[in-house]
């Protein structure tokens, strides 16, 4: 997100977060969240993160390039 512009260029942008129990979840760019290189994803279709499983973020299309991002929701 760092070479954003500063504009909405990153709206309806996708993320699939690839959990390391097997589950797949996808969140959306919200809007007018980005405050310089950070921004914000929802997950979409009322999905849950599980609380210490390993999630790989892997943009959907080819607007980010990422290697190895992993998230993971604490206990």
């Amino acid at each position: 997100m760092s070479e954003d512009p500063g504009d909405e260029l990153f709206a309806y942008r996708s993320v699939q977060l690839k959990g390391a129990n097997s589950s797949v979840l996808s969140a959306q760019y919200k809007v007018q969240t980005r405050k310089g290189a950070t921004g914000t994803f929802e997950i979409q279709n009322d999905g849950k993160l599980t609380a210490g499983v390993a999630y790989e973020v892997v943009p959907v299309g080819s607007w980010s390039v990422s290697e190895q991002v992993t998230v993971t929701l604490d206990n």
